[in-house]
């Protein structure tokens, strides 16, 4: 409806050129008008609209946007917007660009008009039947997202196709879904069929927007693959992009949705064929908790990946990484039982869980990110952009965030130095590519320095637990106490004929190392630890365990906990902030200015909750309630089993008029499945560095 329009556009239609085009009553604006009437808008405030005009090419010189070519006409700008839907991966590649995206057929029928048909009606999705029913100026519209789509190959199509149809099969693809229908609303049983429409939509391989600048082009920028949400999202996606643009930092947390998550792999026409099969129906599938894409998988494994597929792993998905997520034992099948209550692999877990708590659980880490920076310069240009002191001595690490302007955090890490003029940055698999990029933007002006990306080289197990200590003792007869191997130091150790360097960090926030060897020689360290891991009961666990423990001891993980959009204030992480070094760090100033206006100012901080029933599951996005009222979310939830309940981080806004420890003034509850659940809230984690329930928390 042209009103409804200019409600849902006000950024795009300031002086209500959209919809002025269009009589009030016309019905709803089709893409070809909608197209038209923003291009007015657009023109009526100085922009030129070239129609008709083919991408014949792109310029890109010394990694950066000159020009592009259209329609035969050269466009001179340092400056692209790759907005060509299903065209939108070919496009990329004319820069040299990754903008995975796959065309599938996508199912629609019109009914004739009647008079029954309230024109009031609101849209009705029927998620089991992967169907949308919709009043469309007097008729009825009846959409479908199939369970199993049909990619096309978009060179095949014309060059000046434009919103046209395709052949599909209407009678294989759409009549089931259409029959489905008409069991939810009879009245479709008796209105004839107006017009059965079938036209190419793209999908991107996890079903989110590519959206932001690429990292290989300078001044290639994408927003496209809106998987079938193109016009709902428009005007949100456009003014994202031009503040990015403009500001050089996205204006909110983008990061789920930045085209920098995806690895080159996902942009494979393999791989964007097969998942583009699963992503269409998953629009309207359940979407359980831990739900594993079941599609182009195992295209990269870890050097580790058989020996772990022996003992039982069920195998998640992370940027293209397969991860043992848990292990299942003798007689049970590795294979995901999907509930929104405990699901088949709970009791599995509970066991990995203690084993890190109690014991000594081995884990592969090796789909971690890992960058080398090498060069005189190389400290300096680490010092500008991280918030801790790095410049320590070799063998030490350092837990940093990188910041942008606003003090909000881009980056969430750690730092190890391995020599004078070397640094070793470890991060995580899914923010491989925005991290680099935003690592080698920042070292430019470091001078002589360089950037190496040596993830694939590099293999990271895990040796976690109060009893790991004891075990790499034995294997290697070198001491690893508090004074050997303080926290957060590191050195080369010999496991058999394997030179390894040993790391005491830990994601489980217990006792623990990182062993990190070359990739060739990981399976014969691996053989080595479980060989002599008998006698301490070591065991395999997944990354499901590792996330329950993490989130016990308070923990973050970035895109859930933090994001560009919160400071290291804000998540109760200002100790990771060095303000007297001598080099200052990129966003300090900012840092400053928020801890001179004292803890309200934040308006909300992180804390740990735990729920007092311990039958409740928390995954995540659940309401939290103080007094009654809602005051914010949990971000990350697990069950606790070192707590016996459901355990989470979450975002909580500051009680107004209360001092001191505002966090306890209040009771807390949290929603689970829209019930309250009494709950206990603390701004410290209710694990304490050993793995043991705090009783001051």
């Amino acid at each position: 409806n042209p009103g409804e329009v200019r409600d849902t556009f006000p950024l795009i239609d300031p002086e209500g050129l959209i919809g002025g085009m269009f009589a009030p009553g016309e019905g709803w604006i089709s893409p070809v008008d909608f197209a038209q009437a923003v291009a007015r808008a657009a023109r009526h405030r100085g922009a030129q609209v070239i129609e008709n005009a083919p991408v014949d090419s792109i310029l890109v010189e010394s990694g950066e946007v000159r020009a592009i070519e259209v329609g035969g006409h050269q466009i001179r700008t340092s400056v692209i917007v790759n907005c060509a839907g299903l065209w939108g991966r070919q496009i990329g590649r004319m820069a040299g660009a990754d903008v995975p995206l796959q065309a599938v057929e996508h199912y629609y029928a019109v009914t004739v008009k009647d008079d029954e048909i309230p024109r009031d009606l609101p849209v009705l999705r029927d998620q089991s039947a992967g169907a949308y029913i919709k009043e469309d100026a007097g008729s009825i519209l009846v959409g479908a997202f199939e369970k199993e789509a049909r990619p096309i190959d978009p060179t095949a199509l014309p060059r000046d196709f434009s919103f046209g149809e395709l052949e599909g099969d209407i009678e294989g693809q759409f009549l089931p879904i259409y029959e489905a229908a008409v069991r939810r609303l009879p009245i479709l049983g008796r209105l004839g069929i107006r017009k059965f429409f079938c036209g190419p939509e793209s999908f991107t391989p996890d079903g989110r927007v590519q959206i932001g600048p690429d990292d290989q082009v300078r001044g290639f920028w994408s927003c496209c693959g809106c998987n079938s949400q193109g016009i709902q999202g428009s005007a949100g996606y456009g003014s994202a992009i031009a503040d990015w643009i403009v500001d050089g930092q996205a204006p909110c947390d983008l990061s789920a949705l930045d085209v920098r998550r995806n690895e080159p792999l996902a942009n494979s026409r393999t791989y964007v064929w097969e998942r583009s099969v699963e992503t269409l129906g998953l629009l309207y599938d359940h979407h359980f908790p831990y739900r594993q894409l079941a599609t182009a998988r195992g295209v990269r494994r870890s050097p580790l990946h058989e020996h772990l597929r022996a003992r039982g792993a069920c195998f998640g998905e992370v940027a293209g990484s397969e991860r043992a997520n848990w292990f299942a034992p003798e007689g049970v099948a590795p294979e995901y039982e999907y509930s929104f209550h405990r699901q088949n692999w709970h009791d599995h877990s509970a066991a990995e869980h203690r084993t890190f708590r109690e014991g000594v659980g081995i884990i592969d880490l090796s789909s971690f990110a890992v960058f080398e920076v090498g060069g005189k310069d190389a400290c300096r240009g680490l010092q500008g952009i991280s918030t801790a002191n790095i410049d320590r001595a070799p063998g030490r690490v350092a837990y940093t965030h990188w910041l942008n302007a606003s003090g909000g955090i881009e980056a969430d890490l750690t730092v190890l130095r391995l020599g004078p003029d070397l640094f070793r940055v470890i991060t995580g698999a899914g923010v491989r590519r925005r991290d680099l990029h935003w690592l080698k933007q920042h070292m430019n002006s470091a001078g002589v320095a360089s950037v190496s990306d040596i993830s694939s080289g590099c293999a990271i197990i895990g040796v976690f637990g109060p009893s790991a200590a004891n075990l790499l003792a034995r294997m290697t007869g070198t001491d690893f106490s508090d004074a050997a191997l303080p926290r957060s130091h590191a050195r080369s150790i010999e496991i058999g004929a394997a030179q390894v360097l040993i790391v005491r960090v830990s994601f489980t926030g217990g006792p623990g190392y990182e062993l990190h060897m070359e990739t060739d020689i990981a399976a014969y360290v691996f053989e080595h630890l479980e060989a002599a891991g008998q006698d301490f009961g070591l065991r395999p666990c997944g990354m499901h365990a590792l996330d329950s423990c993490r989130i016990e001891r308070g923990l973050v993980h970035y895109g859930h906990e933090v994001s560009q959009e919160e400071t290291p204030f804000h998540a109760g992480l200002g100790f990771v902030c060095d303000f007297n070094k001598e080099t200052g760090f990129f966003g300090r100033d900012a840092l400053l200015g928020i801890r001179e206006n004292g803890a309200a100012s934040l308006g909300r901080r992180l804390a740990s909750v735990v729920l007092a029933d311990p039958e409740p599951m928390l995954f995540g996005h659940e309401p939290i309630l103080r007094d009654g009222e809602p005051v914010g979310y949990i971000s990350s939830g697990a069950y606790g089993h070192t707590l016996g309940a459901s355990v989470g981080l979450g975002w909580l806004q500051h009680a107004e008029g209360v001092s001191g420890d505002w966090v306890s003034a209040g009771h807390y509850e949290v929603l689970v499945e829209g019930e309250p659940v009494a709950a206990r809230a603390s701004l410290r984690p209710f694990v304490d560095r050993d793995g043991r329930p705090r009783a001051d928390a």
